[in-house]
Order: structure tokens, then sequence, then C-alpha cells
């Protein structure tokens, strides 16, 4: 391996370790804003629905992150890995307009088995929509490491709480 080589390998590994921490640091130091401001029965009723969209999110999600990570270098020319990239993020498109539909559509509901009242059907599209969009700016992170784009998947890692 090169000096060069070693040198962008470092480089990148430092900025993906940076930002991992500031991910991970930014949700902690968010805890203290959120149960300052929350009754413990407000933040059980947030981290509720927050769970449920994530559930959610888990099966709109349709994988295609991890498939475009598996799939990317197996094409040579950049019109295939385009039309890859393409692909699967069309597909999780598919799968937010069907989580974001889903709690339009059956937010009511969801808020009623949950709480047993439906106040908090507004809150239920909001953590969906929050969710769905994660998963898109997921997948443009893992887009950047493809393409060996480091600090701008860390800027929009970011973003993900």
């Amino acid at each position: 391996m090169t000096e060069k080589n070693k040198f962008v390998l470092t480089r990148q590994a430092i900025i993906y370790a940076i930002g991992s921490i500031g991910q991970a640091a930014l949700p902690f130091l968010l805890i203290p804003i959120l149960t300052e401001r929350m009754t413990p029965k407000e933040y059980g009723e947030y981290s509720l629905i927050y769970l449920t969209a994530s559930l959610f999110g888990g099966i709109f999600y349709l994988g295609m992150t991890s498939a475009l990570s598996r799939s990317y270098f197996d094409y040579e020319s950049k019109y295939e890995r385009k039309a890859i990239y393409s692909t699967t993020f069309i597909l999780i498109l598919i799968g937010a307009g069907l989580q974001i539909s889903i709690s339009i559509l059956l937010g009511k509901y969801i808020s009623y088995f949950l709480f047993k009242d439906l106040i908090h059907q507004k809150q239920i599209f909001w953590a969906f929509f929050y969710n769905a969009l994660n998963f898109l700016i997921m997948h443009l992170i893992s887009y950047l490491r493809l393409k060996r784009y480091a600090f701008k998947a860390v800027i929009f890692s970011l973003f993900i709480i």
C-alpha cells in the first residue's frame, strides 16, 4: 500500500470516527432538553410513537441500502452503478410513500391502539414522515460512502437522529 493510500484511508477513518461520535452524541444531548420540557407521560408517549414509526420504517425500508452496498461493485460501468443506485432509491421512495400513506390513512387507529385516544394522530404522521426521511438520507449516506465522499457522508449523517 502506498503512502498516499495510507493517508487517504487514515483521513477517511478519522472523518468517520468524528462523524460517528457526533451522531451518537446528538441524541444523548437532546435527552435533557426533551425531559426538561416534557412530563414523564409525554416523554413516554413520544418514545412509544418514535418506536412505532421505527418498526414501520423497518418494514417499508425494504433493505435497499444494504442491497445497494452488496450490488454496487458487482458492475464495472458507471451507468450500471447509477442504475443500481436509482433503482434502490426509487424502491425506498415507494416504501417511504407507503409508510407516510399508512400514517395518514391509519394514524387514528394507531393512536387508538397505542393510547386509547385519537389525539396523537398528528404526532404519528410526523414521526412516520421523519422516519421515512431518515431512510432516504441513510441511503444517500451509503451512496456517498461507496463513492468515498467521507466528509459529505458525515455531514448528512448529522441530520439523522
